[in-house]
């Protein structure tokens, strides 16, 4: 008899061992997924970034709070071809900005902070296009070229900024010819849809124009 309760103590005992290991698994997975700017794509940012309130930790979750917008339309009735192509290419600059700005964060101090306000502009172009993006794709309609171009110019912008922090001392690259920041950099554009987080800043939001 003894054995028998041992052995059903035993049985106990090891599936509350499995769940723990599971759920313990299941909480690293989506903290994980948490600190990724593109879903599926590793980060490298320190996993203190995701509840830090230094401006890199911000920076860094305001890139993944305007991926994870442009997602939520993914695969949406007014997400043609042209716009996912859009998507994609605006998720490989966030991506790049994402690296130079852990790269940022490794800096002098008297070098980073001209970084992280170079950083701070390209995020927000990046949240700008993210949102052109949403605005179009939920009207639901053909996109005009107007609004195409509108899209690609934001991209461009955000590309354009990318390349500037590059040219900051620490993190290499080339400079880029015309001027920064563009006029509608500090403006919201009509068919923009955000929402205002005071900790995080503007993030794009799926379902409103």
């Amino acid at each position: 008899m003894s054995v028998v309760l041992l052995g059903i103590v035993l049985l106990v005992l090891l599936g509350a061992g499995a769940f723990a290991f599971a759920l313990a698994r299941s909480g690293k997975q989506q903290y994980d997924a948490q600190g990724q700017i593109v879903p599926g794509v590793a980060s490298e940012a320190p996993a203190s970034w995701a509840g830090a309130h230094t401006p890199e930790a911000k920076l860094h979750r305001r890139l993944g709070a305007a991926m994870r917008g442009l997602r939520e339309v993914a695969g949406a009735p007014g997400e043609e071809v042209r716009l996912l192509e859009l998507r994609v290419e605006l998720e490989q600059q966030a991506l790049e900005i994402d690296r130079r700005l852990i790269a940022a964060s490794h800096l002098p101090a008297a070098a980073k902070a001209p970084a992280l306000a170079q950083a701070e502009q390209a995020v927000s172009a990046v949240e700008q296009a993210a949102g052109a993006i949403i605005g179009q794709v939920a009207l639901g309609s053909t996109a005009t070229d107007r609004a195409l171009a509108d899209v690609t110019e934001r991209i461009h912008f955000a590309a354009q900024a990318r390349e500037e922090l590059d040219r900051l001392e620490g993190l290499g690259g080339d400079s880029v010819g015309g001027s920064w920041p563009p006029d509608w950099a500090t403006t919201d554009p009509s068919d923009t849809a955000s929402a205002t987080d005071p900790d995080e800043g503007d993030t794009p939001q799926a379902g409103t124009a």
